[in-house]
């Protein structure tokens, strides 16, 4: 069986494909492919500056929210940060492999021994918004841009590698466990698929 983050982005692929298939049908989406952004386009790195908004802005709903609703919205940055990667073709491998261990759980674990991560979830999900920034400051290719520049496929990777890092901070400090949020990402998943199918 394929470890539950692997899991995450085999759902995630296909429920992306069905709402970014409603975002085509609603004319905004820039890239010729609906599930691949080429950071070395304009239209690409555009889709994948709106993926980084949406993962910011939901950790800003994280740290708004009450403490009940907390596990639902890490659940929401988790589908927005699985897409942003799959958008930027990367995929589950973007966390590493610590020998047997699930890759949802290193992600959380990643940060245990790191003296940067506070015991303080909100300040954990600042830092994930900075990572995000991160990245969104190495995709140059601007709309008004007339010189494309290429962009370095590694470092988009270490980029990408360090929102998860803090992400997973963010997760652990909150007291979730990786079954935790598992569980949390697949009953948000059915919710998506219903408003998918039923036009909501």
């Amino acid at each position: 069986m394929s470890d539950r983050l692997e899991q995450v982005f085999e759902h995630k692929r296909k429920s992306s494909a069905e709402f970014r298939a409603v975002q085509r049908k609603n004319g905004l989406i820039l890239t010729p492919d609906d599930m691949t952004a080429d950071p070395n386009t304009r239209e690409g790195a555009i889709e994948l500056h709106k993926g980084i908004h949406w993962f910011n802005l939901e950790l800003w709903e994280f740290m708004c929210t009450s403490t009940d609703e907390r596990p639902e919205e890490l659940a929401d940055v988790l589908h927005f940060l699985v897409e942003l990667t799959i958008l930027a073709g990367l995929d589950h491998t973007v966390v590493p492999e610590w020998e047997d261990c699930d890759r949802l759980d290193v992600m959380l674990q990643a940060s245990l021994q790191d003296p940067w991560v506070l015991p303080d979830a909100d300040a954990n999900a600042r830092f994930s918004i900075v990572a995000g920034l991160r990245l969104a400051n190495l995709l140059k290719n601007k709309p008004w841009k007339q010189t494309l520049k290429e962009i370095d496929r590694k470092e988009l990777t270490v980029c990408v590698a360090a929102m998860f890092f803090w992400y997973g901070a963010t997760v652990r400090t909150s007291g979730l466990s990786a079954e935790d949020l598992f569980q949390q990402f697949v009953r948000k998943e059915d919710i998506n698929h219903t408003r998918v199918t039923t036009g909501v």
